[in-house]
């Protein structure tokens, strides 16, 4: 199992690159419905995207794009790693 699967339970980790273009790596976990696999990868990143949310503390926001960067699939459990730029995440006005 990668690194990343196994700290699925952690937080959202924010990393700063050269460009200051902060990116944002995150990782979701989903059961695995071996009749379903879409629904399982999709719970999975629905998950991940949850993780940010809660990241932005209440903030409202709205998430325009996220890159897949991994998925792993284990014995009963599929993990997505997804990657989002600063610039993507947009601050909604109430």
């Amino acid at each position: 199992m990668p690194k990343w699967a196994r700290d699925c339970s952690k937080e959202v980790q924010i990393e700063k690159t050269q460009t200051k273009d902060e990116k944002i790596l995150v990782c979701g976990m989903s059961d695995i419905l071996l009749s379903d696999m879409d629904y399982s990868l999709s719970s999975a990143r629905q998950n991940a995207l949850e993780k940010v949310m809660e990241a932005f503390k209440g903030d409202k926001i709205e998430i325009k794009a996220s890159e897949l960067k991994a998925t792993f699939i284990d014995t009963d459990k599929v993990y997505v790693l997804l990657r989002i730029t600063k610039k993507h995440v947009a601050l909604m006005n109430e």
